[in-house]
Order: structure tokens, then C-alpha cells, then sequence
């Protein structure tokens, strides 16, 4: 027929046949642009929209949304764009693909950039979508980082989860591979040491305290065997207060009998002092 009206819009129509008169003249509505597609004025015509913008409604619309930072089409015609994946961004609008985050950095929540990961963590690889912290037994001290180093061994060291650096283990401390297992034997802390995660193999890791060891030295006849060390500065059974020094509540302070040998002779002697629960009988009555 010829029609040359815009889209949206009305068209008059009138025809003549080979046997009759012309006909009444009949409105003929032009179809809208539909989603993906925006008018073209001058060719009179919908036209899709390029790659990188989008139109998400049916109209007569002269022109198509570029796509906002964060999100991508890569096709012609789009009715939406598609938000960009973690650890790829797109950082203007009107972008066509994503871009991969770099070793050290992740994509922000609105996939807008890539941002340098902090002190005590870390993004190995390309693509990550987010900075994952040290675990313990090892660190980052600067930004951007693609991975943690482990703490030293020499001398020992030990770091918490999320660590910027390594600690130097206490002398009166045991500390292998980065991870912190508390006293030594025949150590104590004069606070219990506050566990802030456990490990796999028993370690156990501190956030205060660690400088606070005391060694057990002989005290009241009981030898430095009363402090087991550990995590919470254990004391042997019976034992408790500062340095294990003291006897719990019904238990008293005793020394146990041995069998002492040398060459041909057998004598009767004592061992350590050491704490001893009291009879339960000898309680009662």
C-alpha cells in the first residue's frame, strides 16, 4: 500500500476498485517499536538497537539507553543488558563486554571496578569476585595482593586469621608452621589465653596473651612438671591458681612414696610434692 506514517501513529487509507466507487476513507493504526528497537524519525522506521544500549519497552522512542556501568550487551536488538559477573566489571556506559579483575584485585558489589585487595588478604588468579583473608599461619602486608607467605619458622613465628604480619613466638611458647599451640610444658600465662579459632590438629591460635609467659620454677616442692602448658595453661591434676602453684579445694599438698634403687641396694623414698584429692570418707565423718 505505500503507507509512509510514523510508528504509533494514525494512516489515512482510501482504495478504488476496477468496479466501484473509491472507498470511505479507513484509519489504519501503525504498529509501535518494540523492546530492543527505537524510531528512527527520518527513515520512518524502528531500527534495533547497537550493541552496548538497550530499549525495554514497547514506544515510539528516538533513541536506546546505553547500558549502565556494571552490566554489558553484546547484541543488537536487546531488550535488557546483563549484569557483569563477579570478578568482571564494566566500568562506563554503553559497554559492549566485561572486564577480568587482575591478580590482587576483586569486583565491587556494583561490578562498577576492580578493587585492590587489603593488607591481610588476597586474590590469586584472575576473575575473583572477591578478597579472601589469610588463614592462620600466614599474611599479607601490602595491598594488592595474589597471595599470602607463610610465617617464618626461624624463629618462630605465628599469625590469626587476616594477619598484615607474623608474630615472634615467646620464648615460653610453642609455635610450628605458623600456628600458635601455647605454652610449653613447664610455662603458664597469668591470664588464660583467649582462643579466638581452632585448627585442624589441635592448634590453636590467640589473640591476646602471648607475651605473658611465666616459667613454673620450683615452688613449694612442687617441681615445673605442675604446669602442663597448652592453650589455656593447664595445670596438672590437682593443681590450679597462678603458676599451678596451689592445691584445689579438697585436695592437699603431699608427697608420694617410691621404690629408689642404686647398685645393690633398695631404700624407701619419696618423689615430688604434688597435689592430692582428700579421702571421701575421711570428708564425711
Amino acid at each position: 500500500l505505500g503507507l509512509t506514517a510514523l510508528p504509533g501513529t494514525t494512516a489515512g487509507l482510501t482504495f478504488t476498485s476496477t468496479v466501484g466507487s473509491p472507498s470511505r476513507l479507513m484509519s489504519v493504526p501503525m504498529a509501535l517499536c518494540q523492546p530492543g528497537q527505537y524510531l528512527d524519525a527520518v527513515a520512518r522506521m524502528c531500527r534495533a538497537c547497537s550493541a552496548g544500549s538497550y530499549r525495554s519497552t514497547v514506544g515510539t522512542a528516538t533513541s536506546c539507553e546505553p547500558c549502565p556501568a556494571g552490566s554489558t550487551s553484546d547484541v543488537e536488538g536487546a531488550a535488557s543488558c546483563v549484569v557483569c559477573a563477579a570478578g568482571n566489571v564494566a566500568s562506563q556506559p554503553g559497554q559492549t563486554v566485561c572486564t577480568v579483575c587482575t591478580p590482587g584485585t576483586a569486583s565491587n558489589e556494583e561490578r562498577t571496578k576492580c578493587v585492590a585487595c587489603s593488607p591481610g588478604s588476597q586474590a590469586a588468579g584472575n576473575g575473583n569476585g572477591e578478597c579472601i583473608p589469610c588463614i592462620a599461619g600466614f599474611f599479607q602486608s601490602n595491598f594488592n595482593g595474589d597471595q599470602c607467605p607463610p610465617c617464618s619458622d626461624t624463629p618462630p613465628s605465628y599469625s590469626l586469621d587476616g594477619a598484615v604480619r607474623c608474630e615472634t613466638c615467646h620464648g615460653g611458647a610453642y609455635c610450628s608452621q605458623g600456628l600458635f599451640y601455647g605454652a610449653k610444658p613447664g610455662w603458664w600465662s597469668y591470664r588464660q589465653l583467649r582462643l579466638d579459632n581452632e585448627s585442624e590438629g589441635g592448634a590453636h591460635t590467640i589473640v591476646s596473651g602471648v607475651e605473658l609467659f611465666q616459667p613454673c620454677k620450683p615452688i613449694n616442692g612442687f617441681t615445673s612438671s605442675r604446669c602442663r602448658g597448652g592453650a589455656d595453661s593447664a595445670c596438672a591434676d590437682g593443681h590450679w591458681g597462678p603458676l599451678c602453684s596451689l592445691c584445689k579445694p579438697f585436695h592437699y599438698k603431699g608427697r608420694q612414696a617410691a621404690v629408689v634403687t642404686g647398685g645393690d641396694n633398695v631404700t624407701l623414698g619419696y618423689n615430688d610434692s604434688f597435689c592430692i584429692p582428700c579421702d571421701e570418707a575421711a570428708m564425711a565423718a
